[in-house]
């Protein structure tokens, strides 16, 4: 990959194309060429299209973000802007899971069914409310509203699915401190949330 990009940019391009450049790699190398192959065209000034499918490699990587749909180009944006402000439902599942609620939008509160929330979103009235893992704070609680059903390990997070008051469920990404096991009780927080217009057929 070093040695094919080196060539591809000795006759200093406008524009160079890497089409899932490190497909064929594993997790460990391939974060760590990633990050070279950034610096590398930071460096040269040279305007990079990078075609992936991996989602979080998108984000990690870009400048700008275009989501494609069916070969059409559904919404462009700065990763943190797009991932914050999805252009629909299929956007926001796309770049990351999450728990979608109901919710009404007023003078700058969206009300859910788990909480009232302040929100930028310039609608009005019914909405969908997407609430991402890293979003839920959770702290062990005896006699806490939530219960844990599904617990995902990673070393540098823990993944969690809790069971709420209502029935739904909630997933929290947090940190490896302290540990969460199957049939705990917790209290959670909710942080910011994404709202997004509702669509007149959902």
């Amino acid at each position: 990959q070093r040695v094919a990009l080196a060539r591809a940019l000795a006759p200093a391009p406008a524009v160079i194309l890497l089409d899932e450049p490190f497909s064929n790699l594993d997790a460990p190398q391939r974060e760590k060429i990633r990050r070279e192959v950034r610096s590398i065209l930071v460096e040269a000034r040279t305007t990079a299209v990078f075609v992936t499918h991996d989602q979080a490699e998108a984000l990690a990587i870009s400048d700008v973000l275009a989501v494609m749909r069916a070969g059409r180009v559904i919404q462009t944006a700065p990763p943190h802007d797009l991932y914050r402000h999805p252009a629909d439902r299929w956007v926001a599942q796309f770049l990351g899971e999450g728990a979608f609620v109901e919710g009404t939008v007023k003078d700058g509160i969206v009300t859910t069914p788990l909480g009232r929330f302040p929100t930028d979103a310039t609608t009005t009235g019914k909405v969908d409310v997407l609430i991402r893992p890293e979003q839920v704070r959770i702290t062990a609680d005896t006699g806490g509203s939530a219960l844990v059903v599904e617990h995902e390990y990673y070393g540098h997070d823990q993944l969690i699915t809790l069971h709420v008051a209502d029935g739904r469920r909630l997933l929290a990404r947090n940190g490896p401190h302290p540990i969460f096991r199957t049939g705990d009780r917790v209290r959670y927080e909710i942080g910011e949330v994404v709202v997004l217009q509702k669509k007149a057929d959902s």
